[in-house]
Parts: C-alpha cells; sequence; structure tokens
C-alpha cells in the first residue's frame, strides 16, 4: 500500500479564543440579513479608553482594505457591517448594519 502524501497551504489561522466571537458576529450577520459570503473579515480586541472595557470588534467588509484602494473604500464604507462583543460576556454591545 502506497501513501500519498497531500499538498495544503494553510491560509489562515484563526486563533480558538477568537472563533466563538467571530460565529457570534456570523449569526448576527446572518439574522440581519447581511451576506457575508464574499466579505473579507477584520477581527480586533479593543480595550475602550474611559472604562478599559475589552470588546472584539469583528467587520465584514465587501473588499480588501489597502493603501491603493481606501479611497474607493471611502465610497463602499457603508456596505460593510460591524459587530462588537464583549470580551467577558460574549453579549453584543453593538453592531453597525451600514447596508
Amino acid at each position: 500500500m502506497k501513501f500519498i502524501e497531500e499538498k495544503f497551504e494553510i491560509l489562515h489561522e484563526i486563533n480558538k479564543d477568537v472563533t466563538g466571537f467571530l460565529l457570534i458576529a456570523m449569526n448576527k450577520a446572518a439574522n440581519e440579513g447581511f451576506d457575508i459570503s464574499d466579505c473579507h473579515i477584520d477581527i480586533r480586541l479593543v480595550e475602550a479608553p474611559i472604562d478599559a472595557r475589552k470588546y472584539y470588534s469583528v467587520s465584514f467588509y465587501p473588499i480588501k482594505i489597502t493603501p491603493e484602494n481606501i479611497m474607493t473604500y471611502n465610497e463602499v464604507a457603508f456596505d460593510c457591517f460591524n459587530v462588537n462583543i464583549d470580551a467577558d460576556t460574549k453579549k453584543i454591545i453593538t453592531n453597525y448594519p451600514r447596508k
């Protein structure tokens, strides 16, 4: 029996601590009717300057934002969807369906 070695490339790794927040944001976007199937995703851990509250900000963008297309991004900024999730309770703080 000959074993075939598969070739693969890991495109992105998502830390297990972030996976739950991503799933919460994806469910919220789907419930709001936002199609994330062709979006780029940003996940950031943010600490609020006033009360030091930590939250994950998950954003879905229809295009990848680069220095070269930043002006185009300004035109589609209202086509994104953003969800802010409390880092401790995993409850949605706010969401911005900018459609």
